[in-house]
Order: C-alpha cells, then structure tokens, then sequence
C-alpha cells in the first residue's frame, strides 16, 4: 500500500513500479463478504475484527494502520492514479497461508482478481503468477523478483530514451 500511495501521490519520482503480491484497498472488504458468507455469524465477525484490529506493538512496532492505509489508497485511485511507467505485478501461486483453511480456496480467486486489477491500473503492466509461491515471493523466488526489477528498470530507460 505504501508503494502505491508513493507512486500515486509522487508520480515525478516513479520511473517504474514492481508489486509483488501487493495489497489491494478492497481486500478486507472482500474478505469480509466472504466469511460473512461461508461462516456462522458470530464466527465470521471474530475474523472481520482480527483482521482490521491493531496489532499490539510487541508484533507490529510501527503500529502502521491497515484501515486507514486502505482507505486512502481508495481515495488516490480516483484523486492521483498510478502513472504510466512500466509496471509488473508479481503474484504468489500458492494459496495463502494467512486465510483460514476453509476459506482459502474460495479466496484465492478474488485475491487474483483484485491483483489484475492492480494490474490494469496501469497500461501495459505485467501480470505474473509465480508458481508455488507463497505470499513471501520474495523469500521463496528472490531470483524472479530480482530479475523482474531489472526488467523494469529497462524498460523504463527505454522509455525515457
């Protein structure tokens, strides 16, 4: 989310973009939707509120707010868009490990969905799923991310040629 709202908000310092299984401003919403969905009420509501709840500073020291985050990357997409430079979305192929087992598999399509979304943000960006990833694609395939980055980075000089 801070990449984005960055590249929204400065978009004279942005020469590319590379989001690697990247946040999307709708994602607690729809996570929300689907448990209140698949689950017994009271359940679905102890999952809501752990997911939008503050980590206590101990796990989080920054104390970065998830919700307010989300709402403003919401508010850039209409007020400051992405620019157009070369982008790349990087996507894991595994399902997540953070959704409740029985919700993963149904969630696994939205989160795909809203990361061609991201995607379609920008013209001519790249969608890539990165096979048997989890959402540490960084941790489990640092050579893609790495090599998409330089990617990119090339891209962008032969733009700005």
């Amino acid at each position: 989310m801070v990449a984005q709202l960055f590249a929204a908000t400065h978009p004279d310092k942005i020469a590319g973009i590379v989001l690697v299984d990247s946040a999307h401003e709708d994602q607690d919403l729809r996570a929300a939707e689907l448990a209140r969905g698949q689950l017994p009420p009271e359940k679905a509501e102890a999952l809501i509120a752990g997911m939008t709840a503050m980590p206590p500073r101990l796990v989080d020291p920054e104390q970065f707010d998830h919700t307010l985050s989300r709402d403003q990357l919401r508010a850039s997409r209409t007020t400051s868009p992405l620019p157009t430079v070369p982008m790349a979305v990087l996507v894991h192929g595994l399902p997540l490990q953070e959704v409740l087992p029985p919700l993963a598999e149904l969630y696994e399509p939205i989160w795909q969905q809203m990361q061609r979304d991201v995607a379609a943000l920008v013209p001519g960006a790249s969608y890539h799923v990165i096979a048997n990833t989890t959402h540490d694609i960084h941790g489990d395939r640092p050579d893609v991310v790495a090599n998409t980055i330089i990617e990119v980075a090339a891209a962008s000089r032969d733009q700005q040629d």
